[in-house]
């Protein structure tokens, strides 16, 4: 890159290529205060012909949807990244890490807009920061680090005597300044403080953002290893398009407050943890059933995830449950505007591959040290 080029067109070509493929339409604009109007153009013109996306994206031009975040709610910590990014260019940043703090609820929208700079695998929309993190009924810590824009977020939650690191990510314009390591520490320090004897990184169902580090994230992977952190279990997601679905072989339909009480007696005796999500998923409109004999859920935790998927053990006759909910539940997902839904956590890999054509799309490894 020319370094007598204009700031403006620097951030353009450093950014285009990680966010070209994850943009869409109502992301667009906020995202191209980063890089001025040549930048504003191209992303303009990668909407318009719909180029698949990662992650949350849904290819509607329809009205934002409630939860969803909004152009408004995204131009101002945007505008703030573009500061912070024309310091750092000059070589002016503060070295200098402030003290994190607290985030709510009422943040969700900036950190939703903060992951479509630091976050390329996990953009999430504001919805799913709610869902994800905030919507967590056990103790947890939600912390940011700003200057004059957030500059790194992290989450951490305990259950029971075990902590998980929810979350955490930084800025790429400020890595490798200290900024990660002191908002690990607090996150560490608070799992300690609520008594868990170990802590693990991201797999923290039933409420959870990611099942893990993404293998992908190389610094992130080393991050943790120099840490103290042993890896150890590893985790997949399957994509699935939702073009061309057959039709459920099975009549299914939106769960109800009826059809949970039907099926919560067997997915309490079998699938005890996937309570909370199916709880959710009902409340939510996101969860499709077959009678009392099976359910499959979406949307739960993320905006473009699907499950838990579940069909009661003891079916003998009965066949299709399993593939009618799951084709049942790809069906609404794309009417409601999903260009593709990403399988999370997949176990049943035979399964999704033969009903739906699924593909492993990403890998995820756990990490964990003990506390003492």
């Amino acid at each position: 890159m020319n370094p007598s080029e204009p700031l403006d067109r620097k951030i353009d070509g450093a950014l285009y290529l990680s966010l070209v493929g994850h943009v869409g339409r109502r992301e667009s604009s906020a995202v191209a205060e980063l890089g001025g109007h040549l930048f504003s153009r191209r992303l303009r013109q990668v909407a318009n012909d719909r180029v698949g996306t990662h992650g949350e994206q849904r290819f509607d031009a329809g009205a934002p949807q409630p939860g969803r975040t909004t152009r408004d709610q995204r131009r101002q910590p945007f505008g703030l990244h573009r500061d912070t990014l024309r310091r750092t260019a000059s070589g002016s940043h503060n070295q200098l890490v402030k003290a994190p703090v607290p985030l709510t609820i009422d943040d969700a929208a900036q950190i939703a807009a903060f992951t479509r700079v630091a976050c390329p695998f996990d953009l999430l929309t504001t919805a799913s920061v709610e869902r994800s993190i905030f919507s967590d009924p056990d103790t947890q810590q939600v912390l940011a680090v700003h200057d004059t824009g957030l500059e790194a977020f992290g989450a951490a939650v305990v259950r029971g005597e075990l902590g998980w690191i929810k979350f955490l990510a930084v800025h790429p314009r400020v890595q490798r300044q200290g900024i990660g390591s002191m908002l690990l520490e607090h996150l560490e320090g608070f799992c300690r403080d609520q008594g868990a004897s170990s802590i693990q990184v991201g797999t923290c169902a039933p409420i959870y953002v990611v099942p893990g580090v993404d293998v992908r994230a190389t610094e992130a992977v080393c991050f943790f290893d120099v840490r103290g952190y042993k890896q150890g279990g590893e985790a997949v997601n399957l994509a699935v398009p939702l073009r061309d679905l057959p039709d459920p072989p099975l009549i299914c339909h939106t769960a109800t407050d009826r059809d949970l009480d039907a099926i919560r007696p067997w997915v309490t005796e079998t699938y005890p943890n996937w309570i909370p999500e199916l709880e959710r998923g009902v409340a939510l409109g996101s969860c499709v059933v077959h009678e009392d004999l099976g359910f499959a859920c979406f949307d739960v935790n993320r905006e473009g995830w699907f499950g838990p998927i579940a069909t009661r053990t003891d079916l003998q006759k009965k066949r299709g449950v399993g593939t009618s909910t799951l084709l049942a539940a790809l069906h609404e997902m794309r009417a409601r505007g999903h260009e593709r839904a990403e399988i999370a956590w997949a176990t049943a890999l035979p399964f999704y591959v033969k009903s739906v054509g699924a593909r492993v799309s990403r890998v995820f490894w756990g990490f964990q040290k003990t506390t003492t």
